[in-house]
């Protein structure tokens, strides 16, 4: 029997109702956020300025939980607030294995990040045909060098790659002895790309 997988909007969300459940006067919007981030921190790194995975799970929660949850708003101030079928089904609602989940994101990120430097490798291909590379001035090659390693930092700093392996660094319990080996010779790499990224946009003009 396959196993559900989950997402990380459906894990926030059965989170973020389990905590509404204990409220029954509401929370509102940005403190069920936070009691979410806090609940679920070791699983989904907190919202910041460039990512809001718990901000896009929950702006609009009870209009995806319809039935669970009601809406009201008060000068200004977005409450959401438990229905007596949220509060009578609140155990029925089951979370995922944790650490699976954790393995499963993993993955998707792997993939994601092998497509993006995939497609980013293809597109220097083609714009090095289009310009006829052996006629390049010394500069111009280097530009679509530069071009290239802004695309691939600016996701590494999205998706804040480097933290994330930090912090694995800081506490690896559950994985094995290569997959840990794995991230200390990831970050390695990330080190010896930040410092050959700074030769290559020192002459940046």
């Amino acid at each position: 029997m396959m196993t559900r997988k989950y997402t990380a909007s459906e894990v926030i969300r059965i989170v973020a109702l389990k905590i509404l459940a204990q409220h029954p006067h509401g929370l509102s919007f940005s403190t069920l956020k936070s009691f979410t981030e806090q609940e679920l921190e070791k699983y989904i790194e907190p919202d910041d300025y460039n990512k809001g995975k718990y901000r896009s799970a929950l702006w609009n929660l009870d209009k995806v939980k319809q039935g669970y949850v009601i809406r009201t708003d008060a000068e200004g101030d977005k409450r959401f607030h438990p229905t007596m079928t949220l509060l009578a089904e609140v155990n029925d609602l089951q979370l995922p294995d944790m650490e699976e989940f954790i393995r499963i994101q993993r993955e998707k990120e792997v993939i994601k990040t092998s497509r993006v430097i995939r497609e980013t490798s293809t597109g220097y291909e083609d714009r090095v045909r289009e310009h006829n590379y052996r006629n390049m001035q010394p500069w111009q090659k280097i530009s679509h060098i530069r071009s290239i390693l802004e695309k691939v930092n600016d996701y590494i700093d999205e998706k804040q790659l480097s933290r994330f392996i930090n912090r694995i660094i800081l506490d690896p319990s559950g994985l094995s002895h290569e997959e840990i080996e794995a991230v200390y010779r990831l970050k390695f790499c990330l080190d010896i790309l930040n410092e050959h990224k700074t030769t290559i946009f020192r002459n940046k003009f």
